[in-house]
């Protein structure tokens, strides 16, 4: 019986660390690895990355995984679709898998560079549709799957910083680019399947002309709540981590990209 509280200290201790982590890990790349920040920053986050499924309280993060959008307004106004889809509630899981592949932070210009890929994407919930899509009548309200694959993310943010050094995020643009999509929408025109399958059919078939006209919609949706998502990130890390670094001799492999990218501009 003297073993067991000290277990339960051990098991203590060690949640202790594990929420204490992902800063501890932020001190070290900047106090032990200046040079390389960015690639010690993208290391840090693919180790956080397994407990973006739960919340995490002290680092401002809700959970990611699945991530949760109410009232989830998707509107297009073109030629080819013009229609109003609408859902209560969208879980999407699969958002925790990215491949972080870029990262730079330009302390001295106060920008941000991200490029990630996420393998696919399943969203679910309740819709509610009208319009017309490529000269097809839709409308219908239920409950609907759909499966994104090959998503591709290229951010570029602004930042500033408060009297006392802190970073945070005043403005993010993404890109989005998507491989794939597939939708089902149950209960489509009230129900009539020869309705339903043939229009669920053009669709699927021709799921690369739908995205390009939801993108923007889909972009627009996304950027503003990644921006959220950073903000409470950066203002869950103690205020020293993110003052500024010189970044002009980095060996950073993030930072030497971003400047060569510079130089090929000018």
């Amino acid at each position: 019986m003297a073993g067991v509280p000290r277990i339960i200290l051990a098991l203590m201790v060690i949640k202790l660390v594990s929420a204490q982590d992902f800063g501890t890990m932020v001190r070290k790349c900047r106090e032990n690895h200046a040079p390389r920040f960015n690639e010690c920053i993208v290391q840090a986050v693919r180790r956080l990355q397994p407990r973006l499924s739960r919340e995490i309280p002290e680092l401002n993060l809700q959970r990611v995984d699945p991530l949760r959008i109410n009232n989830f307004v998707l509107s297009s106004n073109t030629d080819l679709a013009s229609l109003q889809f609408h859902s209560n509630a969208v879980d999407i899981a699969g958002l925790s898998k990215f491949d972080l592949t870029h990262f730079d932070i330009d302390f001295e210009g106060l920008k941000t560079h991200v490029e990630a890929s996420v393998p696919s994407v399943i969203a679910k919930g309740d819709y509610n549709i009208s319009g017309r899509v490529f000269g097809l009548p839709i409308h219908g309200e239920g409950d609907f799957i759909g499966k994104i694959k090959g998503m591709l993310v290229d951010g570029h943010g602004v930042m500033e910083a408060t009297p006392g050094g802190q970073l945070y995020v005043t403005g993010i643009n993404f890109n989005f680019k998507f491989k794939d999509l597939k939708m089902d929408l149950k209960n489509l025109f009230n129900g009539n399947e020869i309705l339903s399958r043939t229009v669920a059919e053009f669709m699927n078939s021709n799921s690369q002309l739908v995205l390009d006209e939801l993108t923007p919609e889909l972009t627009k949706t996304f950027s503003s709540y990644v921006k959220g998502l950073v903000n409470n990130l950066l203002s869950g890390l103690p205020q020293d981590l993110l003052t500024s670094l010189p970044n002009a001799s980095s060996k950073d492999k993030h930072r030497q990209r971003t400047l060569q990218r510079k130089t090929k501009a000018t």
